[in-house]
């Protein structure tokens, strides 16, 4: 009798165990030094290449053997499985947070606690916006479950799609090859629209139907047969496969992040890792038997949960960077969590060791203790979830609009220095409501990035009333001056139109430019620059004001914008009749939220950053500033002061810009 196409997994098999602790060691890694393995994120894909091999595997043997899928001793050894290590964790940083994080992000925490729980954390990120890549003092210590609730959405559809393949196909097929064609199907169209839209939808990283096809490769390795492998050469086969998966981690950035075309090459070597150790099955434990290997690799479901939020919070405590040494402990300190969790908590509930996919033995005991235990954490995640939310809800004070942002500029008298912390705490709390925004008060009024039309809103007296015309011309970033200039111009009568456009700086319109961040909008930003340029120079205005982000810009051979592209278009305003005035840009501190470094601050201790981190070279300021024409235009400066030593601490203080008085 000729052996089966595929055969039930032995109880261990070491190639698994050895992708296992690759993935979670490359994860990891990647998390403690992003600049080390810039492509460690790909160890997430892989985990879903293994789980989809795994639950595939299972289901189909299941299906053949009993023509059924017993789903709910599914979907309860899946909650078993992993369930109550991730509520210790999640409970254990719902403990740490409270310590560790800002009050400015307890209703952000508050949130991810619940959508951790219940495996919607990449949805919620998703309807964030969150960028995976984007570690700072702000990140969310329970972030890298997103991938863990992809995965359990993944086994909680996938045996349905399964049984519905079975029953519709098995008349004409037998049931591996009708799991082979439902597979190969919804692979096909994952993987169609995720090459499609993942470069420009901003939720495809967390998304689980544009991952599906991840899981999709393992599972097809679960369904072909093994015999048509060549056993003499599968083994060098894997090897290379293996040897491929971890040069991709070596040499993919941050930009190939994602389920898109990119992640093709490294998916497919892990399903061929996966699909060749099976037929060489045994040869290679000699090899990737090590004690260490097999230990990473049966702990790297713990080892995954442990290391972010133990990372998350010594960032949240060090301000932003963490000493080599620290890191080193913090994995140590892993490690010890991860093994303490697997042997009392992520063995006492699954019971025994027994084959991968298999059934695990029944205890009432077990499944008792289980239940209560889980009510009670979760019980208590609820009570510290509701705390955070409460405390939130109450450090909501009304804010008022005249020392909220750019508008202190017209208060400075009245107002606290804009470094010293509150009197009323709460206030950060609540940092929705301390910036009063033009947006909020009908005033404000930006083109999208990718859009050219010439689009214009204004605020202050009317046109023909009006003793004096002002243009505010620029970026989003130029959209910070619209509340005190409507202040400003309600008080004295003027006249304000907007001219603004998001990623787009307002150069001479024959100049060519790139956003480095946004390099798709350069067409747009062409035409809309070329629009501007000539309303305002017919425009009749006494002002004009511009504003950029100016650093971000560069000619299309990334070279620095030269200083005609700005004095030539200020020349034909100035021609006009009309004065220029150049608003410097805020300096950038990198400390991640203002509010949050205010309140990790002690008293009126101003939070600092080097003068040499936060004065980056502007070119539009450079340009003013150079500018010896013989109607040169003011420069208006918004803080930190340009001739400080480069060491010397920085600070924004917003009284003592120039615009307050001009």
């Amino acid at each position: 009798m000729s052996a089966p196409a595929h055969p039930a997994p032995p109880v261990r098999r070491t190639d698994i165990q050895a992708l296992r602790a690759l993935a979670v060691r490359a994860v990891v890694v990647e998390h403690f030094w992003p600049e080390r393995l810039t492509g460690g994120y790909l160890g997430v894909d892989v985990f879903f290449v293994i789980s989809g091999f795994l639950i595939t595997g299972h289901l189909i043997r299941e299906l053949a053997g009993t023509g059924r899928i017993g789903l709910s001793r599914l979907w309860m050894r899946r909650v078993r499985r992993l369930l109550p290590a991730a509520l210790t964790v999640v409970a254990a940083t719902a403990v740490l947070g409270g310590f560790v994080l800002p009050k400015t992000q307890w209703l952000q925490f508050a949130q991810h606690m619940v959508t951790s729980t219940f495996y919607v954390q990449n949805w919620a990120l998703a309807a964030e916006s969150s960028d995976y890549f984007a570690r700072s003092v702000d990140t969310s210590p329970l972030t890298h479950l997103w991938s863990l609730s992809v995965e359990e959405q993944f086994y909680l559809v996938w045996p349905l799609v399964l049984i519905a393949a079975a029953a519709l196909l098995r008349r004409r097929l037998v049931v591996r090859r009708a799991v082979a064609v439902a597979v190969a199907g919804i692979g096909a169209i994952s993987i169609s629209f995720a090459v499609a839209l993942a470069p420009t939808l901003a939720s495809a990283y967390y998304s689980t139907p544009l991952r599906a096809w991840e899981f999709a490769v393992g599972a097809l390795c679960a369904v072909l047969p093994v015999e048509w492998i060549p056993r003499r050469y599968s083994a060098l086969v894997a090897a290379g496969a293996g040897a491929v998966l971890v040069a991709c981690m070596g040499l993919y950035t941050p930009a190939q992040g994602g389920p898109g075309a990119a992640a093709i090459l490294p998916v497919l070597a892990a399903g061929t890792v996966i699909l060749f150790g099976s037929a060489s099955a045994g040869k290679a434990d000699r090899v990737l038997g090590a004690a260490p290997v097999r230990w990473l690799g049966a702990s790297s479901y713990s080892v995954y949960l442990w290391h972010w939020p133990l990372l998350v919070a010594a960032t949240a405590l060090g301000g932003g960077t963490i000493p080599f040494l620290t890191k080193l402990l913090l994995l140590v300190l892993t490690g010890m969590l991860a093994y303490l969790t697997r042997i009392h908590i992520e063995q006492r509930f699954m019971g025994a060791p027994h084959a991968e996919g298999a059934p695990a033995p029944r205890d009432g005991r077990r499944a008792s203790a289980f239940v209560v235990s889980s009510a009670v954490v979760v019980c208590l995640l609820a009570a510290a979830g509701a705390g955070y939310v409460s405390h939130a809800a109450s450090a909501a004070p009304s804010v008022d609009p005249g020392c909220a942002g750019a508008a202190v500029l017209v208060n400075a008298a009245s107002c606290r220095p804009a470094h010293a912390r509150p009197a009323d705490e709460a206030v950060l709390s609540a940092p929705s409501r301390m910036h009063v925004s033009g947006e909020r008060s009908g005033i404000y009024c930006i083109e999208d990035r990718d859009a050219a039309a010439l689009r214009t809103c204004s605020f202050g007296a009317r046109a023909g009333t009006s003793t004096t015309r002002v243009a505010l011309v620029g970026d989003s970033h130029a959209g910070q001056w619209v509340d005190p200039l409507a202040q400003i111009a309600d008080a004295r009568g003027w006249h304000v139109d907007l001219y603004l456009k998001s990623s787009c700086p307002i150069v001479a319109p024959a100049q060519p430019l790139v956003s480095v961040e946004f390099p798709d909008a350069s067409a747009s930003c062409s035409a809309w620059r070329s629009a501007v340029a000539s309303s305002v120079e017919a425009g009749g205005y006494d002002a004009v004001l511009t504003s950029a982000y100016s650093s971000s810009y560069a000619g299309p051979d990334g070279s620095a914008l030269p200083l005609s592209a700005f004095t030539s278009l200020w020349r034909t305003w100035t021609d006009a009749g009309a004065e220029v005035a150049v608003l410097a840009d805020t300096p950038r501190f990198g400390l991640g939220l203002v509010p949050d470094c205010i309140l990790a601050t002690p008293g009126d201790v101003p939070c600092t950053t080097p003068a040499g981190t936060a004065l980056r070279p502007d070119p539009l300021e450079l340009t003013a500033t150079l500018d010896a024409g013989p109607r040169s235009p003011g420069l208006i400066s918004t803080g930190c002061d340009a001739t400080r030593p480069p060491a010397t601490p920085c600070w924004v203080d917003w009284s003592r810009s120039a615009i307050a008085t001009t």
